[in-house]
Parts: C-alpha cells; structure tokens; sequence
C-alpha cells in the first residue's frame, strides 16, 4: 500500500521541522511536503507552476494562524472545490479560542487541535495524529 501523501501548511519554519521529525519517527516512508503559506499549497493543489508535477496531499495539516491568506481562507477555498472536499485536513492553532476552534470546523475543518508550545507534548501531539489519521482512520482512495 503507499504511503500517504501528507501537506503540512505552516509559517513556523520550526513547528514545521518538529512536525516532519515526529512523522517520521512514527511512519516510515511518509511523503511529506512542507509549505510556509495557505498560497503555495492552493497551487500545489491545483498543480500550478512550481506543483505541476506534485502528487495531491492525502491529508492536509494546516496552521490557521498565517500572515496574509490564513488557514481560514484556505479552509474557506478548498472546502468549496469538489475536487479537494474529500481530503482530511487537520487545523492546527496556538490558540485555544473557542472562536477559531467553531470557525474552522465551520469552514470544514475536519478536526481542530491545540498546538502545544512545549517540544515533547507537540511531539506526542503529532504521533496521535499519525496513529488516528493515517492507522485508525480510513482515508478516501485516489481518483
């Protein structure tokens, strides 16, 4: 079975690196793709310009707090398209805002998560993604 394709969404070049250094230590042979902002990943999804030849991500791990096009509007964007609806895609927030946490799964969200500011809870917080998303949790085939 391949592996899943897994999109990390995240302005926080650290939080980013934690993410793909906890995924690793729990799944072998994830492929993963690290975006800094909710832009790049909208092309990476329509295969535009650099993302031509990008496969489209499994799951979509997404920081909600980003300058400029936040992960609300990229909630708001994909969640709307037809051809991107049907991938799970887990929001992620410093923020324990019962504000943000109603707006994302509103916008489609399928899950909501605290991101912890301490290193080893973010990481035990990252596995459990693994574990539910990518062991527990069936995800859609590929069309």
């Amino acid at each position: 079975m391949p592996q899943p394709n897994i999109l990390i969404i995240d302005d926080s070049e650290t939080d980013s690196l934690i993410m793909r250094e906890a995924l690793s230590q729990v799944v072998m042979g994830n492929n993963i793709t690290i975006l800094n902002n909710a832009t790049e990943a909208i092309d990476l999804l329509n295969l535009k310009g650099d993302y031509k030849e990008a496969e489209r991500p499994d799951l979509i791990i997404l920081d909600i707090n980003m300058p400029d096009f936040d992960g609300f509007e990229f909630l708001r964007v994909i969640k709307k398209d037809p051809r991107f609806i049907h991938i799970p895609t887990i929001a992620l927030s410093g923020s324990k805002d019962p504000k943000e946490v109603f707006k994302s799964y509103k916008l489609g969200a399928n899950c909501f998560i605290h991101k912890p500011n301490d290193i080893k809870k973010f990481k035990q917080v990252v596995a459990i993604i693994n574990e539910f998303w990518l062991g527990i949790a069936q995800l859609p085939k590929k069309d």
